[in-house]
């Protein structure tokens, strides 16, 4: 089936809304999100539990239908039907790392990064593989099993593993949740890595060191989106304070 692609942006949502229930008991969980990512930047979004920022990632990954609007990822419907997703026409077009980082424990840390290029076939993964880990600060690490690695290293080895397959958009969840100041410092510096390969990065966080380096950054407050974009590092960080929590 070809697919109509009407924008070149790799991340490009407009009108997104999605809402439970029915009647009186009618939840609206995100309310008409509008906006787009550029190839080789950041972007970071902020707000309470509970406000829909997560929910909203669901939605821009295809793992929840919003009740209206679309999402195009690198130019391609994500919701092209009612019913369906095409899932062939997006294959290694979006990366995801969630709070839990979903590393196979049976693989070494090597194949771990490698494995969305040996699913496609691609012959040069090892060499991919260990030029990501490099970049992350893992170097020399590959030999070794998920087991053997600290909360944040696994979190730089997933990151790691999106620098390897370079999807045009990487999603990520809180990646800096519950890490000390140093090791979350690396991984935002990994993530930075990211967007510098040329992929589109959307991080969900609450921390507001890593909220304040997006080269555009959001609150969600109720379901809405609010750009806080091109504000002053003081105006900006009292913004992201009020939400956050």
């Amino acid at each position: 089936m070809t697919m109509t692609r009407t924008s070149t942006e790799p991340l490009d949502v407009r009108g997104v809304e999605l809402a439970v229930g029915r009647g009186p008991v009618r939840k609206q969980l995100v309310s008409g999100v509008s906006f787009t990512s550029d190839r080789g930047t950041m972007t970071t979004l902020v707000g309470r539990s509970g406000c829909g920022k997560s929910t909203l990632l669901r939605c821009l990954a295809g793992a929840v239908r919003p009740s209206s609007g679309s999402v195009r990822i690198a130019g391609t419907d994500l919701w092209p039907h009612p019913r369906r997703r095409d899932r062939g026409d997006r294959e290694g077009a979006v990366g995801i790392v969630l709070q839990s980082d979903n590393l196979v424990p049976s693989l070494s840390v090597l194949n771990n990064v490698a494995l969305p290029d040996r699913l496609r076939g691609r012959r040069d993964w090892r060499a991919r593989a260990e030029a990501a880990l490099d970049r992350v600060g893992l170097e020399g690490r590959g030999r070794g099993r998920p087991d053997d690695l600290s909360g944040g290293e696994h979190q730089r080895v997933a990151i790691a593993r999106l620098i390897a397959s370079r999807p045009a958009v990487a999603l990520v969840d809180e990646p800096t949740s519950s890490l000390d100041e140093v090791t979350a410092e690396s991984v935002a510096g990994a993530l930075q890595e990211l967007a510098n390969t040329g992929t589109a990065v959307l991080v969900v966080t609450h921390d507001l060191r890593l909220a304040t380096r997006g080269d555009q950054t959001f609150t969600i407050e109720g379901g809405l989106l609010h750009d806080r974009s091109g504000q002053d590092s003081a105006s900006l960080r009292s913004a992201l304070e009020d939400v956050r929590c």
